[in-house]
């Protein structure tokens, strides 16, 4: 029985997906970037709704600001832990 070997791909394919994989980490870092910036402004912090604007960003920040306030939301359920629905915005 002779098991059929995939195609290799080719150094193109390799090409683009390093590129892809690039471009990915660097957005990641420029996230993560924006972040701590605003994190480090302590004082002078805007509230996460006016310093970011819809992504993944403003999701990190919101959890932020919730963790500040002492609030934690589940994962799973999506409930606050005293019971509560969470905020519309989030």
């Amino acid at each position: 029985m002779s098991l059929k070997q995939p195609p290799k791909p080719s150094y193109e394919d390799l090409e683009a997906e390093l590129h892809t994989l690039r471009v990915e980490r660097a957005q990641y870092l420029a996230d993560t970037r924006r972040i701590t910036t605003w994190l480090d402004a302590s004082t002078t912090r805007k509230p996460a709704v006016l310093a970011f604007t819809e992504g993944p960003e403003r999701q990190i920040a919101y959890r932020f600001e919730m963790l500040l306030r002492g609030e934690f939301i589940c994962r799973r359920c999506g409930l606050r832990k005293n019971g509560e629905a969470p905020l519309a915005d989030f």
